[in-house]
């Protein structure tokens, strides 16, 4: 992966067919918050308070 890259997300169950999947982490490279040596991508995982927010976020639409 190149620059730009962070943010993206990580899929699980992710289906070609459908082109859906479940987000379960976000891409970063900051070694601070992923913990790791640079230039090696790292992912953010989410968490309970993430699907309470995606939760709460859909019942407010």
């Amino acid at each position: 992966m190149s620059a730009g890259s962070s943010g993206g997300p990580h899929l699980a169950h992710f289906d070609t067919r459908t082109g859906t999947g479940t987000v379960v982490g976000v891409t970063t490279t900051d070694e601070e918050l992923a913990g790791g040596q640079a230039p090696t991508l790292y992912a953010t995982r989410l968490g309970d308070s993430a699907h309470r927010l995606y939760d709460w976020a859909q019942s407010r639409y």
